[in-house]
């Protein structure tokens, strides 16, 4: 996306210089091509602030706090054993498969309250 949006401020150079060639108010090549570079740049400097606030994408560990609520407190169900010793146990919620950690031995098929998450890991209890 990157090439396409420099590109955008060079399409406000050529559109400029070719309306401006088309109405009769320039006549030579060298001025519209000033009038491409000039028009270009500007856009550029000027508009750019404002492309990369529309256009811009959340910085990693913004919005977590909303994320968080979204998990805290619900309900899961353990479709792999947790083992507090190792790695890898898991519980489904909300239809998503996800990695699961907690302080003592679940089993499958057990309810369990997520009580915080990290990353893709989810940390609960037994319910």
């Amino acid at each position: 996306m990157l090439p396409g949006g420099v590109l955008l401020f060079f399409a406000f150079g050529s559109w400029l210089a070719a309306l401006l060639l088309w109405s009769g108010v320039i006549e030579s090549v060298p001025v519209s091509l000033g009038i491409f570079t000039v028009t270009s740049v500007l856009s550029m400097l000027l508009l750019r602030k404002y492309v990369v606030r529309t256009f811009k994408g959340r910085k990693s560990g913004e919005g977590i706090e909303n994320e968080e609520r979204e998990f805290i407190g619900k309900l899961a169900t353990v479709r792999e054993d947790i083992n507090p010793d190792r790695e890898g146990g898991k519980v489904e919620f909300r239809g998503v498969m996800w990695t699961a950690t907690a302080d003592e031995l679940i089993e499958k098929g057990s309810s369990v309250r997520i009580v915080g998450r990290e990353n893709l890991t989810v940390r609960v209890e037994r319910v």
